[in-house]
């Protein structure tokens, strides 16, 4: 579930960065900075979600006991045991798959 948290942070951090270039930065006519940035965008996309910033600490979240979960419990019960009995999950091809296409578009970029 990290992985896929991770995932998602890197994408959208890559698409604020992309927009910036593509609405701000597209049309400028220094290309040496526009290739350092386009380059540090795949850099800064893939370092700044590993980072862990300590202002969000003082946060207080619900604890789970707190939320009603009796009309739940039975049918996530089931599936819960069906996932652990297989040894194929989609939590543990999907980054294979990602890594995969990721790679794919490299090289064809």
């Amino acid at each position: 579930m990290e992985t896929l948290i991770y995932i998602l942070k890197a994408h959208l951090l890559f698409l604020i960065l992309g927009g910036i270039y593509h609405f701000t930065l597209r049309t400028e006519k220094s290309f040496t900075f526009n290739r350092f940035y386009l380059l540090a965008i795949y850099g800064v996309s893939i370092v700044a979600p590993l980072l862990d910033f300590k202002i969000f600490n003082n946060i207080k979240f619900l604890e789970p006991s707190l939320l009603d979960t009796a009309t739940y419990s039975a049918g996530m019960s089931n599936s819960a045991n069906t996932a652990a009995n297989n040894l194929v999950t989609f939590e543990v091809i999907f980054p294979w798959i990602y890594g995969f296409l990721v790679s794919l578009s490299l090289l064809f970029f």
